[in-house]
């Protein structure tokens, strides 16, 4: 059982070994977004819509029968061209209405779960936590735009001059982490703090010297 969805390949671990112990000393991880999901069941609906309305063109298709039905027939060879040109046209429709579908409502990700020990902070183990888990996420997944996270006002900055995160306007803010900002801020207000969203940019993740 896996309530949280939690997967180990989303996470990037910082850790320390010796030849007496070994001990986990920071992580990050880029999730995806609930809007995914929806996205994803959108597509997988108008695909199957496409499906159906092919009903009435499928029974256009004399499937042959009998002798007709033999690979060398000229029945036979008819019906595979015909069939063969229809699931053709099926899968330039769905592809079709996967880029519409893409293109209108994008994949998002969120930057979470960054967490360096207490006891090794200031060393640049978080730094090269979040560059690595970006950079990994363009080189296999996609622009930086698609990343967004959930901080405090105080520690904006740091994401904003290491990795160019620019805070977003409530208005802006994704419809998916909406409930996840409410809870924040009002978790955060008792506390006397701010939470504030922010989104990457085309930012180029180098590599720390």
């Amino acid at each position: 059982m896996n309530p949280f969805g939690i997967r180990a390949d989303r996470f990037i671990v910082a850790g320390s070994s010796s030849s007496s112990s070994s001990s986990r000393l920071g992580w990050a991880q880029i999730r995806p977004m609930a809007s995914n999901d929806r996205r994803n069941a959108m597509i997988e609906k108008e695909t199957d819509d496409i499906v159906w309305d092919n009903f009435e063109e499928n029974e256009a298709i004399r499937v042959p029968v009998g002798w007709q039905s033999l690979p060398w027939t000229t029945e036979y060879r008819e019906f595979a061209r015909a069939a063969t040109a229809q699931r053709e046209r099926q899968r330039q429709s769905r592809e079709t209405i996967r880029r519409q579908v893409e293109l209108e409502t994008p994949s998002l990700y969120e930057l979470s779960s960054v967490w360096v020990d207490p006891n090794h902070r200031g060393r640049g183990i978080g730094t090269e936590l979040v560059r690595r888990v970006l950079q990994r996420h363009v080189n296999t997944i996609g622009p930086l735009e698609q990343v967004y996270l959930l901080t405090l006002s105080t520690t904006s900055d740091w994401y904003e001059v290491n990795f160019g995160f620019e805070i977003v306007p409530d208005p802006y803010i994704p419809e998916s982490m909406s409930l996840e900002v409410q809870a924040g801020k009002l978790i955060t207000s008792l506390i006397g703090a701010k939470l504030v969203c922010m989104q990457g940019r085309s930012t180029i993740i180098t590599e720390q010297k």
